[in-house]
């Protein structure tokens, strides 16, 4: 008992020295929160409520969603740089049709045909060479080589169909496991028929330079048949990058249920720091109510 205090009083101050105490308990909770930007219910209290279990497999699925989100991120920045390389190469071979078109025409480019056409197989090369980072686009799973050889002007064609062996990387496209057990291939590999017509179409067209209008149009239709495969691609894959985009966004509201129902979420910084402001002046009001108890009694008792 405080000296000069009755036994009333005292139990009083007692009374608001435990709401002090409380007050700054949870100021320090609420210090916690603010220093690590969440709000995490305790262990003693899921263990109290039976919910322990229960809360330890929703961060289970959460450190799977986290894992499989930050994968997809490098997936879905492979396959973007994929999409843009297909899209280069439409235009590369689109052009390559119309000045095939041109040819014998008084408008027509008058750069030698045989010289136009290498200059697209060597853009066809440089795109399906292309990387991204460290990896090689359309290599397959081998991805840290170049996905073809150099091939050059060369009219070993046997159907139509360029017979060097062009394609160094491997023919199995990269698969990944964009969601649990939902499995995405995301990559294009330079074996599809798509770049073997351009580079066929290419050099058909490059057998006629010198006159033979046959090949040249026959060059033309390969080529068609190529660029046709080639935007066919280029939409799949799109399609692929909008699944993958809708999955990821799945997978964030995922995880924000389960970190809501694991009762941990992003806390509200503004609201807990005028929550910290409110519990401080609360501090300070018991200590002055405090002072005032303990001024009056002595008082009372001089």
């Amino acid at each position: 008992m405080i000296m000069g205090i009755g036994s009333t009083t005292h139990n009083t101050v007692e009374k608001v020295m435990q709401q002090i105490g409380g007050h700054k308990e949870g100021l320090g909770d609420i210090s916690r929160k603010i220093a690590s930007g969440t709000d995490v219910l305790t262990n003693e209290y899921l263990v109290q409520e039976g919910r322990l279990g229960h809360h330890n497999e929703l961060f289970r699925r959460i450190a799977t969603t986290e894992t499989c989100l930050a994968n997809n991120n490098l997936v879905e920045s492979h396959m973007n740089a994929t999409y843009s390389q297909l899209e280069q190469l439409i235009a590369d071979v689109t052009t390559a049709l119309a000045e095939a078109a041109s040819f014998n025409s008084p408008s027509g480019p008058t750069m030698p045909i045989q010289q136009i056409m290498l200059s697209h197989l060597r853009a066809t090369k440089d795109v399906l060479n292309s990387k991204y980072g460290n990896e090689y686009l359309f290599s397959g799973s081998q991805s840290d080589i170049a996905a073809t050889s150099d091939f050059v002007y060369n009219t070993n064609i046997t159907n139509d169909v360029v017979t060097n062996n062009y394609f160094t990387g491997s023919p199995h496209a990269l698969i990944s496991e964009i969601s649990e057990d939902n499995y995405l291939t995301y990559s294009l590999t330079a074996d599809e028929p798509a770049f073997q017509n351009i580079i066929a179409g290419l050099h058909k067209i490059i057998s006629g330079a010198g006159g033979e209008q046959p090949n040249i149009t026959q060059g033309q239709d390969i080529l068609q048949k190529g660029l046709d495969e080639l935007t066919s691609l280029r939409d799949e894959h799109g399609n692929k990058l909008k699944h993958l985009e809708t999955t990821n966004k799945n997978l964030v509201q995922s995880n924000i249920a389960a970190l809501e129902e694991a009762g941990v979420y992003k806390a509200d910084l503004a609201e807990l720091r005028l929550e910290a402001v409110e519990t401080e002046l609360a501090i300070q009001h018991s200590l002055v109510v405090l002072l005032s108890m303990v001024k009056m009694n002595i008082l009372e008792h001089m």
